[in-house]
């Protein structure tokens, strides 16, 4: 009768210890689980952070829609904001009247009025600017929004729609103006017969830019 007894009293404590190594490794298990979590959570924040720190922003000036539609499938891509340039006064409708002022504006290297502005700038870190070519380079609306902010340190592609001049001298021309800042000179340049089907041709450019 002793001897069972002992044995019954030993078997409770091989259970009762059983148990307690369970418990501890339920919650060691438990623990290690939180850990992982905590880490994933922490990268998932950094990477969060690193994305809001490099922000980008298109901007562009359309005449006729083409640049527009460009300018749509790079903010597309490139999770970007989006700001059209709007000349307070607006370009004539028809076609050879607003070639003409085009020529005129160039020839006398104004100015042109604008609309509106971006309310702070300085949040971008990379600015795609975009643009019809007009004899041979951007319009002039767009270096009055290009003087008009202080781009030192930001990094500017230019892109732009065109009849067959490509970017003509309009690179150069923005970097002339852009003090201080980067511009990359492989700009994504797209024929206006070209830009109706031309979300593939945007989406290889900005891979190459990567």
């Amino acid at each position: 009768m002793l001897k069972k007894l002992c044995v019954f009293l030993i078997a409770g404590v091989m259970m009762v210890s059983l148990a307690a190594c369970s418990s501890n490794n339920d919650e060691q298990s438990g623990q290690e689980k939180e850990a992982v979590v905590e880490q994933e959570e922490k990268k998932e924040e950094t990477t969060a952070e690193n994305q809001d720190s490099t922000k980008s922003l298109v901007v562009y000036f359309s005449y006729s829609g083409n640049t527009e539609k460009v300018a749509q499938l790079i903010a597309q891509g490139t999770n970007s904001d989006i700001f059209e340039i709007v000349p307070e006064k607006a370009y004539p409708e028809d076609y050879d009247e607003c070639v003409d002022l085009a020529s005129e504006e160039k020839a006398a290297n104004v100015r042109p009025a604008i609309k509106n502005d971006v309310e702070n700038i300085d949040q971008y870190d990379t600015i795609y600017v975009g643009y019809p070519c007009w004899w041979g380079t951007s319009p002039m609306v767009i270096f009055t929004f290009l003087e008009s902010h202080d781009f030192s340190g930001k990094t500017i592609i230019p892109f732009t729609t065109h009849g067959g001049s490509g970017f003509g001298s309009s690179i150069s021309d923005i970097s002339n103006v852009v003090k201080g800042a980067t511009v990359n000179e492989d700009g994504l340049s797209i024929q206006d017969s070209n830009v109706d089907n031309c979300e593939g041709i945007v989406s290889d450019w900005l891979e190459s830019l990567k």
